[in-house]
């Protein structure tokens, strides 16, 4: 046996593996002794069939596995020894299983391999930073929010844009007489916010407890029939057929009346992590969260920029047709597009691993499991505070864990995630990084015009 490999476009190994035909045929009669002596065919003791017979029945199957397993042993003994940095895993060259030569059968094999890399990051490189400042109507705004998100409903004497309004719905003739055997209900309420008509609208707004308010139930509510049906609790089908007029008499007006600026309110936001005694103290945590939040975006907006910016200005040459033919290997139930289209996409992330996986080599960088650890914590609490759990409650990070935010899952994604923040911050004390100054809204522009390109760019390579 031999295994020889050559080395194309400085990405691809063709390897050559030769097998003599005596050890293949010396691995057959090892297996199929063994068969023989495990099998239990009719007519004869168990473990004493004739050879011919066992031949016979499982001579084909046994020989394929052997050959199988030789060049898979063989194969991967190989491919340690050469501790090659490769994608996917070898696939045959020829459509043929093997091509017999002499005294061997011959095998050839393509891999591709991580390109080698010089890295090329100094400060003659720079990248933008946006640095974000906070306007005073910003914290102003947030202010009113909280007060509003601790504020309860009171009635009011008139219908104001943000009200609930209750009330009875009759069904009307156009004139407004009720409508014979038409339909009615008492005491339900709607938002004035629900009502899709700006004419509509008019008719509502101002109106006090006890107006009786003609209007079209059609145009007020978008031609929704289903949530026209709600109201009234009938089949959706029912609802197409009412008339367009109906009137609504005013029962009562509720309003949300934001919470007082007291000490009960501020107390609420003081803790151990920030002091909030007085308005102005909350309006300073208030600007500094959101200075944190748009400095995170600001770098993560930067970080981008530095990964692409590199991928592109490192020229990195990747193994395409081999990958592409190994993904689709992989994926026979996708179609030729949609394997391409979604290459094109991972290539580039493909391109970034390998200088960050070259800044580790080179480095001596690792990720230690108390880093990944740390990372999988806080990725769950994370996720746990967007549905409006505590992750600090035990029993319910448990139940979290153990069905929707399983460790087994989050591995792979949280080493990565940990390698990628390492290496950009090697990358950043190297390059030039200049802080440009902008407002909130200039930087929603450019993340919006960002997040537009790349939908743009997505919709170029689905109909390329």
């Amino acid at each position: 046996m031999s295994v020889q490999h050559e080395i194309k476009d400085g990405n691809l190994a063709i390897i050559t593996l030769k097998l003599d035909k005596a050890e293949v045929e010396s691995r057959y009669q090892k297996d199929i002794k063994e068969v023989a002596k495990k099998s239990n065919m009719p007519g004869f003791r168990p473990g004493h069939a004739p050879k011919g017979i066992i031949e016979q029945k499982y001579g084909a199957a046994v020989r394929f596995d052997a050959l199988n397993s030789m060049v898979n042993e063989s194969l991967n003994a190989y491919l340690g020894e050469q501790k090659f940095m490769y994608y996917g895993m070898p696939m045959s060259i020829n459509e043929t299983e093997e091509k017999v030569a002499g005294d061997t059968l011959d095998f050839k094999f393509e891999l591709g391999l991580r390109p080698e890399l010089t890295l090329k990051i100094d400060d003659s490189i720079s990248f933008d930073r946006y640095k974000v400042s906070v306007a005073e109507n910003e914290i102003n705004n947030e202010l009113e929010l909280i007060q509003r998100r601790h504020g309860a409903l009171g009635d009011a004497e008139a219908v104001e844009s943000t009200d609930m309004m209750n009330g009875d719905f009759v069904e009307c003739n156009d004139d407004g007489t009720v409508f014979e055997g038409g339909v009615s209900t008492t005491e339900k309420s709607i938002l004035f916010s629900s009502i899709k008509d700006e004419e509509q609208k008019a008719k509502f707004l101002g109106k006090k407890v006890g107006d009786v308010i003609l209007f079209d139930i059609f145009k007020t509510f978008g031609n929704d029939t289903k949530e026209i049906s709600q109201i009234f609790g009938t089949p959706v089908e029912a609802a197409n057929d009412f008339n367009h007029s109906f009137s609504f008499t005013l029962n009562k007006i509720q309003r949300l009346i934001p919470a007082e600026l007291n000490e009960e309110l501020l107390s609420k936001y003081n803790n151990e992590e920030r002091e909030v005694k007085t308005v102005d103290d909350l309006k300073a945590t208030i600007k500094k969260e959101i200075e944190e939040y748009y400095a995170s975006q600001a770098e993560g907006l930067m970080e981008d920029d530095i990964i692409k910016g590199l991928v592109k200005a490192h020229h990195i040459k990747m193994p395409d047709e081999f990958l592409l033919r190994w993904i689709k290997q992989q994926n026979k139930e996708k179609s030729d597009h949609d394997v391409e289209h979604d290459y094109l996409h991972e290539k580039e992330y493909l391109k970034w691993s390998i200088i960050r996986d070259t800044i580790f080599e080179q480095e001596k960088y690792f990720v230690t499991d108390e880093e990944v650890e740390n990372q999988y914590q806080l990725l769950l609490a994370n996720y746990m505070r967007r549905f409006g759990y505590d992750p600090r409650t035990e029993n319910i990070r448990a139940e979290f864990e153990s069905k929707y935010f399983k460790r087994e899952d989050q591995e792979e994604s949280v080493v990565s995630m940990l390698r990628t923040t390492k290496a950009l911050s090697y990358i950043k004390n190297l390059i030039k990084i200049n802080d440009v100054p902008i407002d909130s809204k200039a930087l929603d522009a450019v993340k919006l015009e960002r997040s537009k390109h790349e939908h743009d760019h997505g919709d170029e390579h689905n109909h390329a």
